[in-house]
């Protein structure tokens, strides 16, 4: 969305709205610094954002939970790959391929916590059409 210091916007948010995607799933390195700084800014646009914790590396272990609890505690999700659903749409299968696989990007299996983010995403939405 953002190079880390917020100094120049990608065109990310515009490419994922004009293809109407409303749930980013973030993984990568380095967990506490751009995988985190992403799936913040993720959640800053209005993004149901999920974080793929066993498909992470970071830095520090207390950076890492420092990362953890501000996704959390801005209504994001922090998940492990077996409950990410195998889907031709990720650009890496392999981290879905865990014989357990759920229906978190169908809609089957919602986690409160991200209808709760939808939620406060469609009163803001409406509040801005009055």
């Amino acid at each position: 969305f953002w190079d880390n210091h917020k100094m120049s916007e990608t065109r990310l948010s515009r490419i994922l709205n004009d293809k109407g995607i409303t749930d980013v799933f973030v993984c990568g390195i380095a967990y506490d610094v751009c995988v985190g700084i992403t799936a913040s800014h993720s959640l800053e646009y209005g993004y149901r954002t999920i974080l793929i914790d066993d498909a992470c590396r970071g830095i520090t272990d207390d950076n890492i939970e420092a990362t953890r609890r501000n996704l959390l505690g801005n209504h994001g999700l922090v998940t492990h790959s077996s409950q990410v659903k195998k889907s031709k749409h990720c650009i890496m299968p392999e981290l879905t391929s865990h014989p357990q696989v759920h229906a978190l990007m169908t809609g089957r299996d919602r986690n409160p916590e991200l209808g709760y983010l939808a939620a406060l995403q469609y009163v803001k939405k409406f509040r801005a059409i009055k």
